[in-house]
């Protein structure tokens, strides 16, 4: 948008740099969000018939196991034992298991799309399940469901969640989603799913990186080029902003870590 309007404004006789301001943002919660987590585990744990008990670590990490058992048995998977999830290391291969595998269902049925970058091949996917012609309204809406089971497991990975500590953000937004992805029977899940409640209330922390200038010389090289280098500097930008962020607030969220039922060793994130 910023080059086609620097176009524009060239077009126009304005040599005027045209300017992409980037906004950054981090929501934590105001408090300890004790109380409102366990209510959402509460609800999670009724609607999926799991068991209710312990801390609030020790039933995220039950809801976490038992859902992942659920999943491997709704897709015909062998589904893995307690002691086999055991350990975040464990339960991190599993998750990882169950996603290739059925990506290669996926892809043994629809082909591979020769593409080795993951989201790519999730898009091609999901292109070929709408368009096939020969496929059952059933088949259709069984390839679509493992394709969101995979995006699913691909959300809640080692390098996300494999610390020695979890923040109170961190189980919110894994709680949230299990809700969205798995609960849509009602109409308060659904309102859930597009409405964005939390479970306690939040402060959003904003920040603006320095704006990035679309030069009139950033025209005249090659587009693709262009294009390609300013949204890296735009990326790096703002990626920079938000670990500023970050460890600008983590004292603040540090007060609220738990420990993590999931802690990967030392050195390893997968």
């Amino acid at each position: 948008m910023a080059l086609e309007t620097a176009r524009r404004a060239r077009a126009a006789g304005d040599a005027r740099p045209v300017f992409v301001v980037p906004l950054v943002w981090a929501l934590i919660f105001k408090r300890r969000a004790t109380a409102g987590l366990e209510r959402e585990s509460s609800h999670l744990e009724r609607a999926l018939r799991l068991a209710s008990a312990g801390s609030i670590e020790q039933r995220f990490a039950r809801l976490q196991r038992g859902v992942l058992r659920q999943r491997h048995e709704r897709f015909g998977e062998s589904a893995p034992t307690d002691a086999e999830l055991a350990s975040g290391t464990q339960f991190f291969a599993a998750q990882a298991q169950l996603r290739d595998r059925l990506l290669e269902r996926l892809e043994t049925r629809h082909g591979a799309g020769g593409d080795t970058e993951f989201r790519r091949r999730l898009h091609a996917l999901r292109r070929s399940i709408r368009e096939r012609a020969d496929a059952t309204v059933d088949q259709r809406r069984e390839d679509l469901a493992m394709l969101r089971e995979i995006d699913r497991l691909s959300a809640f990975t080692a390098e996300r969640y494999g610390a020695a500590t979890l923040t109170q953000e961190q189980i919110a937004e894994s709680l949230k989603r299990l809700r969205v992805w798995l609960l849509t029977r009602t109409a308060r899940d659904r309102f859930h799913a597009v409405v964005p409640v939390a479970c306690a209330p939040r402060i959003a922390h904003l920040r603006v990186p320095e704006p990035l200038a679309i030069e009139p010389h950033d025209l005249i090289a090659d587009p693709e080029v262009t294009t390609t280098r300013l949204v890296s500097e735009l990326r790096t930008r703002m990626q920079s902003a938000l670990d500023a962020l970050h460890r600008e607030l983590e004292p603040r969220v540090a007060a609220h870590r738990r420990p993590n039922p999931f802690a990967m060793p030392r050195g390893r994130t997968a």
